[in-house]
């Protein structure tokens, strides 16, 4: 097995040891790495350029190498895999409008040649909430077609500006019909149709708690529905029922006006407890703020720096920072109503 495949498994690895690519490995051990020639082995290498992307200084070489290779696979052949990866790529560049569009290339792609025998290619996700649970959706779905849908749909979600406008919620329904079992996809459409009043959202949030009944996010989910609803009740069987995550939320009067949110590995946010607040929905439907500047800012601060957060709102930025400058540095927010602080 080559270096570049042991590297895989090991991706695959440091992202959850269960995770299981064995078959995907194997079905490329004959991956041209040196000199590719193939559509697959363009593709193959564009997916190796984008891992060594993540923890690498030269983070925008790798990017553009993998960019390089996918424009080539276009080039040579139809393969979904590829313009769903592409898709991935402008994303993360930031291009949501090239990402939507080649998300969407992909789906009719992959919808308008059902009997393609297509090979299957490795496959990437960047850094996310749900990163483990996709990842283990599309390792663990043999079909190349599905795989692909899982992928782009999940780039064209992402897509969107913000997930509970109304494209946002357009695409979380195409997601959901797509892979109809996901714990997260159910989370975050129930989330975005309760921020926009629609009360089926109850129907996805129960949903997701039947797939996954010890995800504290699922329950703190329904909680927070409940809660909004009146429900005292039913949202009070929902806080009972989270206590056993050990979660600190849990420890939380039911009469509190907050609650508390997981963000940025190991950052507390207190928020209100509603879905009236958006900063709330994001969060806990997503695990992290969903504004594509946030991705900037994780991979260009560096301990010891001085930043300011000006128009500083939630603090989501600026706990961000404050997690990444260290004792050596400082992070200084302007708020929008002419009051700033030290962090």
């Amino acid at each position: 097995m080559s270096d570049y495949l042991a590297l895989y498994r090991q991706y695959l690895q440091s992202i959850n040891p269960a995770l299981d690519g064995e078959f995907l490995i194997a079905e490329n051990l004959s991956t041209n790495w040196d000199e590719p020639e193939t559509a697959l082995d363009f593709h193959n290498c564009a997916v190796m350029a984008l891992i060594e992307a993540e923890n690498s200084p030269m983070r925008s070489m790798y990017v553009e190498m993998a960019f390089q290779s996918l424009q080539r696979v276009l080039e040579m052949a139809v393969y979904p895999l590829a313009t769903a990866h592409l898709a991935l790529v402008y994303y993360l560049v930031g291009d949501r409008d090239l990402a939507a569009q080649n998300a969407f290339n992909a789906l009719v792609q992959v919808l308008s040649s059902v009997n393609a025998n297509y090979p299957p290619g490795l496959i990437y996700y960047f850094p996310a909430h749900n990163r483990q649970e996709l990842l283990r959706d599309l390792l663990e779905t043999a079909n190349y077609s599905e795989q692909t849908l899982f992928l782009s749909t999940e780039i064209l979600y992402r897509s969107s500006l913000a997930f509970y406008n109304q494209n946002g919620v357009r695409f979380w329904e195409l997601a959901n019909h797509v892979n109809p079992n996901s714990c997260h996809l159910n989370r975050q459409l129930g989330i975005a149709k309760l921020i926009n009043q629609q009360l089926e959202g109850l129907f996805n949030l129960h949903r997701a708690v039947n797939l996954d009944p010890e995800d504290a996010d699922n329950l703190q989910a329904l909680y927070l529905a409940y809660r909004g609803l009146g429900q005292q009740q039913l949202a009070n069987f929902w806080l009972e029922t989270a206590k056993v995550t050990g979660k600190s939320w849990t420890n939380l009067d039911i009469n509190q006006p907050f609650t508390y949110l997981d963000f940025d590995r190991d950052i507390t946010l207190a928020v209100e407890a509603s879905f009236r607040s958006f900063v709330t929905g994001v969060l806990l439907a997503q695990g992290d703020w969903f504004e594509a500047e946030m991705e900037f800012w994780r991979h260009s601060i560096r301990e010891g720096m001085t930043v300011i957060d000006v128009g500083a709102n939630a603090g989501v930025y600026t706990f961000s920072a404050a997690h990444r400058v260290g004792k050596t540095g400082k992070v200084r927010e302007h708020l929008t109503f002419a009051i700033s602080r030290n962090a």
